[in-house]
């Protein structure tokens, strides 16, 4: 898909400059690059696996670690 789009003055400057310096880049591939970065998901649940924290815990040790509970909660 093809579509037309508006750069002032200073974005199409820093994105020359950009190109230059990054020859391997197109300007497609630029543009394509921040797109995805700025619509990707917000979902975090593979972060917050890689660091190790669960969502469900059973056990006595789950009292000792209160502070995970609310760790949980401010990021579902």
């Amino acid at each position: 898909m093809k579509r037309t789009i508006y750069l002032p003055d200073d974005l199409n400057e820093r994105i020359s400059d950009y190109l230059q310096q990054n020859p391997q880049a197109s300007f497609s591939s630029l543009v394509q690059d921040a797109l995805e970065t700025k619509l990707a998901s917000k979902d975090l649940s593979h972060v917050l696996k890689l660091a190790g924290m669960v969502k469900d815990a059973q056990g006595p040790a789950v009292a000792q670690h209160a502070e995970d509970n609310v760790a949980l909660e401010n990021h579902q």
